[in-house]
This record gives C-alpha cells, structure tokens and sequence, in this order.
C-alpha cells in the first residue's frame, strides 16, 4: 500500500482500529481530519495566520479535502478563527475522506449489524504491513527516544492532530502526559490546527458533561 500522499487520509487511517475493524474516537475524528487539511495547506503556504484567523495566501495544487478546505477558506467573505474551519463540516469530512480511500483501494468497508441489531461499518484495510509501519512510526514519532528534528514535517502534523485529537491508536491518555512537550515540538509548525482542534474537542466534553450526557 502507498500511503496517500494527502494528510487528511493518512490521519483517518491512524483511527482505525484494525483488530475490531473499526474508527476510534468517532465524535472527535471530523476536527482531526479538517485539522488535517488545514494543516497540510498551512504547510504547503496555501494559508497562514493573521491574529488568529485563516488567511488564504495563495492557490496550491491539492485535491481531497484540503483542496475543499482551501475553496472553503478563499470564498468566504470574511477570515474566520482556526476553530470555525475545524469544526465546520466536520461530521461530512469523515465520509468524504473515507470514499476517498475505498476509491484509492487502501480500505474496504462493509456494512455489519451489531447484535444484530444496530447497523456498523466493518473497516479493513488491504495493505496490513504498510499500514502497521505507519502507525509505528507515528507512535514512535509521539513516544519513541528518537530526536523530533529526523521526524519529517508531515509526520510531526500526523502526530500532533492523533494527540489532540486524542486518537487512542497512536497514544493513550497517560502517554500523551508523559509526551507532552515532545507532542508540542512536534506540533509547533502547525500550532493554530493544534490549538483548533483541542478547543473543539474540550467544547464538545464540556456541552456532554453540562447536558449529562
């Protein structure tokens, strides 16, 4: 299996729970994935910060969901926070991002009934050895010894939106305490997405715990 070349895809397979064919972290993987394409064009220069809002620089070659992302960003009529572009939409992304991988033949998704009763989406991906070196290599990127400079820009991204994201597949909470200043280097390059996400995610815990859900 090749890896996708786009972030967005490559962060959605960090969440699959291969052994119970499934995503982790359901409620959380849309900020992670629209996370992701921000990222990626932050990278790429397509965007930048500007007082705490998403500018549109300039026009990139990229397709996915950070090309939506960038179409998003350049038509709307006024900059928004990093936050806005991370929560908008976030529940459509998982979907699209998922097509795209069936489309590229890295996943297979079936449908299944649990007790046989609520519908669930069996999740496999074809490539297994590919796929296990990959989240190695993000788990090490995240708790390895190794210094976070060898660690290519793109990984770091990966890395640092698992962990705010809380993806239980590249770290466990305790990890991601012990790892915490190794998981801000790591994330440094792409700080607002980071901020975004974990602004997202700490939103939906707190409206859950006032409801009582």
């Amino acid at each position: 299996m090749a890896l996708p070349d786009d972030l967005p895809e490559r962060v959605y397979l960090l969440a699959v729970d291969r052994g119970r064919r499934r995503l982790v972290a359901r409620d959380r993987l849309g900020y992670a994935l629209r996370g992701a394409a921000l990222a990626q064009l932050l990278l790429a220069g397509a965007v930048r910060d500007e007082s705490g809002r998403v500018e549109a620089v300039r026009r990139v070659p990229v397709a996915g969901l950070a090309g939506t992302v960038l179409d998003e960003i350049a038509g709307d009529a006024r900059p928004r926070r990093w936050r806005h572009w991370v929560h908008a939409r976030a529940r459509r992304a998982r979907t699209d991002v998922r097509d795209r991988l069936v489309a590229a033949r890295i996943i297979t998704v079936t449908k299944d009934r649990a007790l046989g009763l609520f519908p669930v989406e069996r999740i496999d991906v074809r490539d297994v050895l590919a796929f296990e070196r990959y989240g190695t290599a993000i788990r090490d990127a995240v708790g390895g010894p190794g210094r976070t400079s060898r660690v290519d820009a793109t990984d770091a991204a990966a890395a640092a939106i698992a962990a705010a994201a809380e993806l239980g597949t590249v770290a466990r909470r305790a990890d991601r305490r012990r790892a915490k200043a190794r998981i801000e280097v790591l994330g440094a390059g792409i700080a607002p997405v980071v901020t975004a996400i974990r602004q997202c995610v700490r939103s939906d815990r707190a409206a859950r715990a006032s409801s009582g859900g």
